[in-house]
């Protein structure tokens, strides 16, 4: 994902451009199912993940250099 300033846009621009972005993103994902990281699951109504694993999965996630631009 990009990180720039884009110029002022609606709010449907806005939502037009996000829908478009994760539509890309999921079809990269369904194209190249090895390079997208495992999400973890947990019942809902169920507690939480420990901090240590929110940690480990969102470091895997922001630093990962195989997801596309």
């Amino acid at each position: 994902m990009r990180n720039h300033r884009l110029p002022p846009q609606s709010h449907q621009q806005w939502r037009q451009s996000m829908l478009d972005d994760t539509s890309r993103f999921i079809e990269w994902g369904l194209q190249n199912p090895e390079k997208v990281e495992w999400i973890p699951q947990h019942p809902v109504g169920r507690g939480a993940f420990p901090e240590r694993v929110k940690n480990i999965f969102w470091s895997l996630v922001l630093t990962n250099t195989r997801y596309p631009d």
